[in-house]
């Protein structure tokens, strides 16, 4: 094995760790917004002026539009070191993120 050869398998193991690491953080990250935007839109109707019917349906649809944006991560981790379709991966990447992101946003504006 020479030299060329074996920088650039580090180089690609470096781009799966890196790929990994990013896919495990973004959806630790999301995990941690989940559970305040669900506490955040579980408080949200003490006044009591909302119908419980959609106060639920709020909650359970950002949650929904949460889960999306978490997803997009997937894509987004593989874009590190699948070179070879990183274009569409990252199409899937901004395409989930902002499709989660336009849901709950949707959500919380009629609010």
């Amino acid at each position: 094995m020479d030299l060329a050869s074996l920088r650039h398998i580090i180089g690609k193991s470096v781009l799966v760790v890196l790929g990994l690491g990013f896919t495990i953080l973004w959806l630790a990250a999301h995990a941690v917004w989940a559970m305040g935007s669900f506490m955040g839109n579980a408080m949200m109707n003490d006044s009591g002026r909302m119908p419980n019917s959609a106060h639920v349906f709020i909650i359970f649809g950002c949650l929904f539009g949460q889960g999306i944006a978490a997803l997009a991560g997937i894509p987004g981790g593989l874009a590190f070191f699948l070179s070879e379709i990183r274009r569409p991966l990252l199409k899937w990447f901004g395409g989930l993120f902002l499709l989660g992101a336009l849901i709950q946003i949707a959500l919380l504006a009629h609010v």
